[in-house]
């Protein structure tokens, strides 16, 4: 079977309150606008890797509810994101877990949803080895 040749990822998050997903993805999250197609926004994460985010009310398909998916954004600066976001909780941010260290994968990370229910992880790998890898 011939592999998949990826050349790109795209994680689609939809939103009814679009102007403040994009004020939470681009000043609270910090991320750098890739491309805007004035009913959907993509957000670099890093080389290649993208998330979406989309005008719920303007979108072609139609969801019944939020999909089950956790989207983890790896940092090498942990303490600073953490910082930001515990600012931000009770507008953007709710159920902002401590940052927790699993010393037996060698990560440090925390978890909280977006005001419309997404779940995110920030997390740091902890050894040069894994920070190369991803």
């Amino acid at each position: 079977m011939e592999k998949l040749k990826i050349s790109s990822t795209i994680c689609f998050h939809y939103y009814s309150d679009y102007g403040k997903a994009k004020k939470f993805f681009s000043e609270v999250l910090g991320l750098e606008v890739a491309y805007d197609f004035d009913w959907a926004i993509l957000f670099k994460v890093v080389s290649k890797s993208f998330i979406g985010v989309v005008n719920k009310e303007k979108s072609s398909i139609t969801l019944a509810k939020h999909s089950k998916n956790l989207f983890s954004i790896t940092v090498s600066n942990i303490d600073d994101i953490y910082k930001r976001l515990s600012d931000c909780q009770d507008e953007y941010v709710f159920g902002l877990t401590e940052i927790k260290e699993f010393s037996d994968i060698k990560l440090k990370s925390f978890f909280f949803k977006c005001f419309e229910g997404y779940e995110f992880e920030i997390q740091e790998f902890q050894t040069e080895e894994l920070k190369e890898i991803f």
